[in-house]
């Protein structure tokens, strides 16, 4: 599963965070098959929060997975206006 980076005061409701789990370890999975990992950082509202570990550092792809893979993922199953930061 995903590392979380911080403490459980900087994400949002429990409901909210729930399928936010559930969905990025589904997509982890795909990040795991390349040697990747996710490590969620934060959840201020609307703002997702993560980046990409391991093999997907230096991977030149990220941004497109961060944008067209996880935000995307996430819009379309919990709430069209999420947005995803990679930090």
């Amino acid at each position: 599963m995903f590392k979380e980076n911080t403490n459980l005061s900087n994400f949002g409701s429990i409901g909210f965070m729930l399928k936010i789990n559930n969905v990025l370890a589904e997509v982890e999975k795909g990040i795991n098959a390349d040697g990747g990992y996710l490590e969620l950082h934060s959840v201020e509202g609307k703002i997702v929060k993560l980046s990409l570990k391991g093999a997907c550092i230096n991977c030149p792809s990220s941004q497109m997975t961060i944008k067209y893979g996880i935000e995307k993922r996430l819009r379309e199953e919990i709430d069209p206006e999420i947005e995803v930061i990679a930090v």
